[in-house]
Parts: C-alpha cells; structure tokens; sequence
C-alpha cells in the first residue's frame, strides 16, 4: 500500500459555510476516500499557508487515488 497527501484549499465561500454549519469537513473526507478503495490515516488543519488542510491517504493501487483526487476537484 503506498501513502500519498493530499493538500486542500478551500474558497472563502466554503470556509464561511463550514464555520457556519459546524460540519465535520474529516468525516467528509474520510468517505470520499474510503468510497474509492482507500483508507484516510491523517487530517491536519493547516495555518499561514497556501492550503487549509493536509490529508494522509493509503491506497492499493494509484487508479484509486486518482479517484479521490477526482472527486475533490470536481464536487
């Protein structure tokens, strides 16, 4: 099983949603990665930089991964 990370970057738009519904942006991901055959091993908030969050995902084979990537990008 190989490890990959994800960065993620939200809009202003989704921060202010998120600050206002109070959602659980690491069950989220965890379903995300988990719909596409991996398995989410870390979820960092990130301060000061470019990106918001750091994520740490295992997946079996780079096809999967590719998916989650994928399914970020376009939702």
């Amino acid at each position: 099983m190989a490890l990959y990370m994800l960065q993620i970057k939200y809009t202003p738009e989704a921060m202010r949603n998120i600050a206002e519904s109070g959602s659980n942006r690491e069950d989220a991901a965890r379903a995300a990665v988990e719909q596409c055959g991996g398995k989410l091993i870390g979820f960092y908030g990130m301060m000061g930089q470019d990106y918001h969050v750091a994520a740490i995902v295992e997946y079996d084979q780079l096809p999967n991964y590719i998916g989650t990537v994928l399914i970020t990008v376009l939702s």
